[in-house]
């Protein structure tokens, strides 16, 4: 979950990197809380952490809070798979991963 605008923001970056976004419309939702649900996997997953990996680099194109933004994104997206035990998924199966970001805090 995010805000809709962090949302647009990585949707942009990684359809600048790529040339497309690989993301369904339906996962920029809004939901009653005003914040947007993204459920990712495969391509699209690999998609934006590539992208915040690379836009949160000294050396990347982007402006000090773009590279904070992106450096915020990767190092969630890392955190989350750091704890995914891959030994209970059969090769080349990774679960959607689901990262929560709100007034609550990360997770």
């Amino acid at each position: 979950m995010c805000a809709p605008s962090v949302w647009s923001a990585l949707v942009i970056r990684c359809a600048k990197r790529y040339g497309q976004a690989h993301f369904q419309d339906s996962m920029g939702d809004v939901a009653d809380d005003g914040l947007v649900t993204v459920v990712l996997a495969g391509v699209e997953l690999s998609e934006l952490v590539e992208t915040m990996y690379q836009g949160s680099r000294w050396w990347s194109r982007e402006d000090a809070a773009g590279r904070a933004l992106c450096r915020t994104v990767y190092e969630a997206v890392a955190a989350v798979l750091d704890q995914v035990d891959l030994r209970e998924y059969p090769a080349p199966w990774v679960p959607p991963i689901v990262i929560s970001a709100g007034a609550a805090g990360a997770r």
